[in-house]
């Protein structure tokens, strides 16, 4: 989330739950819970929205409410850059958390995962962590998140790595010192396993369990699940030899140079292999239509 207050205007309830559990460990309605921000107090629901805290960095805490401790949420500032090194393959983040408009935050003793579902602020516990001190954290990018494997281990074990970024004061030098704090999480996933149509049909069911296409219209466009009802693979962007990122069912291959995030419209290019040229197709209809070219 970029400009959070904003964000959560349409926010009604808070979900709490464990990674990789579907359980809700706690829903909390939105009522009373406020934020305090430069000399302005926001109480939700908010009735009215203040547009000149959208020239400041949101990183805010939430309090009130039905709240157990204070509710921290990060301001998404570029959290797409910087890449991982070596033998590590970063990998999608869709694929093993649902990438709404996500943050990184804090809540209850947890680093935590902060997306907007719909009418709902999905919070997912991922680690124990003590609260993230938002006097000394980067006002920008205040951290980057990454999901990736080491091509070395031999199981391709997922991990999760939230870097927090803080800017103290040394009283000595006089000047702003940065530090990077580095948080790592593992998981159960392993790269084979998510990119398995079996295995990634039931995760996608866990991810975006209130997301799915129920709209008429919506329904007609291709989305990662719809590809992968379709028994399509992912192959991840920088593994394989060209360093591009498609999807794949026997010899047809959907490319996209950037992999979209599930609640956008998921345009891909169809790539001939005979004569290399490119369609763009965003629809279901166009998808079949262009697979039967391909097999005739």
């Amino acid at each position: 989330m970029y400009y959070i207050i904003k964000d959560l205007m349409n926010i009604n309830s808070i979900v709490v739950m464990e990674f990789n559990k579907n359980t809700i460990e706690q829903e909390i309605p939105m009522k009373g819970i406020q934020t305090n921000f430069l000399d302005k107090t926001f109480v939700y629901p908010l009735k009215e929205y203040d547009e000149e805290v959208n020239g400041y960095y949101n990183n805010i805490e939430l309090t009130g409410g039905e709240l157990k401790t204070k509710l921290q949420i990060l301001q998404d500032y570029g959290d797409d850059e910087g890449c991982v090194d070596g033998s590590l393959k970063e990998i999608p983040k869709f694929l093993v958390l649902p990438e709404f408009n996500p943050s990184i935050g804090w809540y209850d003793g947890y680093i935590c995962y902060v997306t907007p579902i719909e009418s709902r602020l999905f919070v997912i516990k991922l680690i124990e962590h003590e609260e993230i001190n938002l006097t000394t954290i980067r006002d920008k990018r205040p951290y980057n998140f990454k999901a990736y494997f080491d091509d070395n281990d031999p199981d391709k074990k997922i991990k999760l790595e939230v870097r927090l970024s803080s800017r103290e004061y040394n009283k000595e030098t006089r000047k702003f010192e940065g530090n990077t704090e580095v948080i790592t999480v593992d998981t159960s996933f392993t790269w084979n396993m998510l990119t398995e149509p079996s295995y990634l049909n039931k995760a996608y069911y866990y991810l975006y369990p209130h997301t799915e296409w129920s709209n008429d219209e919506m329904s007609k466009y291709i989305t990662p699940n719809e590809l992968v009802n379709l028994g399509f693979s992912l192959i991840n962007k920088g593994h394989n030899e060209n360093g591009e990122s498609y999807w794949i069912k026997g010899k047809f291959k959907l490319y996209t140079n950037v992999l979209p995030l599930p609640n956008d419209l998921f345009w891909v290019g169809h790539k001939d292999l005979n004569n290399d040229k490119a369609n763009i197709i965003f629809r279901l209809d166009e998808l079949e239509s262009e697979m039967k070219k391909s097999e005739s």
